[in-house]
């Protein structure tokens, strides 16, 4: 099976290794590298055990390099300057999403945040928000009152 093939990565024909017989990337280091990087992007998701070791290891590293980023980012302004950059386009990205959105996840704020008690449950209308969820009116329970 010494036929030539399409790269995955880059589009280029080669020549896969006869003991490699399912190549699909060839041999440049870019192409490699992705090869690589998609691999263990996969693995992270269907792999329990890699991704606990990955973690662990990863965690390691961290502990055993306190203050690494820090260090990087003072020493990298421009750096520094980029990522903030990119979180603000995120977050406005993020504030798009969320425009003209219904329900909120912080909705419930000092102002109007509910007392601790017992409070009874009872369906109210359509659900706007998701299709799996349920909308309720919450009516609170007074003492003694059923």
């Amino acid at each position: 099976m010494n036929g030539r093939r399409r790269c995955k990565a880059c589009g280029q024909p080669f020549t896969p290794y006869l003991c490699v017989p399912r190549q699909q990337y060839c041999s440049a280091v870019a192409c490699q590298k992705t090869r690589r990087r998609l691999t263990q992007k996969r693995k992270m998701a269907e792999d329990p055990d890699y991704r606990y070791n990955q973690k662990r290891a990863q965690k390691q590293w961290r502990d055993s390099h306190g203050g690494y980023w820090r260090r990087y980012r003072a020493d990298h302004p421009e750096y520094d300057q980029s990522n903030r950059e990119r979180q603000r386009e995120r977050n406005a990205r993020r504030r798009e999403r969320l425009r003209g959105t219904i329900a909120k996840m912080d909705e419930l704020s000092r102002e109007n945040s509910l007392i601790s008690g017992m409070y009874r449950l009872v369906p109210f209308g359509e659900s706007v928000a998701k299709m799996h969820e349920l909308t309720v009116e919450i009516i609170t329970i007074k003492a003694g009152c059923g």
